[in-house]
């Protein structure tokens, strides 16, 4: 009597799978649509204002000028403002750390191509993970190229029952 319901629901997590992989790739091809939308946009925009302002009276382009000045002046006494802080909160309250490591006590993300790791969620199913099925302990998540099964078993259980196994049984 069970095997029927073993059967729907791999069936279900199978479906439930495609499903899921088909939005996935549907939501890539949406941002990889808005992202070219968005180059496109920013790159007209662009060329109508190079031509507004070539087109422009000797007078405006000056103000215009004058204006990019101002705004490269600000912007760089806006970063200067914000190293001296950065340093100033640095020094005081990372100065054992950086000490420690003769650098600065942390890494800007911006400065590793890698920085962000995009998390993906993986259900056991009786093919892959089959001793985690309705496990409490079950973590799941795909970080980058790696998933995290559980903190007990990083890796997962080889065997069919895990000796760690928490939750109800179906």
């Amino acid at each position: 009597m069970n095997d029927w319901f073993d059967e729907l629901q791999q069936q279900l997590q199978v479906a439930f799978d495609r499903a899921a992989n088909d939005f996935e790739r549907q939501c890539d091809a949406a941002m990889e649509s808005a992202d070219r939308w968005l180059v496109e946009t920013a790159n007209e925009v662009e060329t109508a204002a190079t031509e507004f302002v070539d087109r422009a009276p000797p007078e405006v382009r000056q103000v215009i000028d004058d204006a990019e000045q101002w705004l490269g002046e600000w912007g760089q006494a806006i970063d200067r403002s914000l190293d001296a802080l950065d340093a100033l909160l640095l020094d005081e309250t990372d100065s054992e750390f950086r000490s420690d490591r003769g650098q600065q006590p942390y890494a800007d993300p911006s400065d590793d191509p890698n920085w962000f790791v995009p998390l993906s969620h993986v259900r056991p199913t009786p093919k892959q993970q089959p001793a985690c099925q309705n496990c409490q302990n079950y973590h799941g998540y795909r970080y980058g190229e790696n998933l995290l099964v559980c903190a007990i078993h990083p890796y997962g259980w080889d065997g069919e029952g895990c000796p760690d196994w928490e939750g109800d049984r179906p």
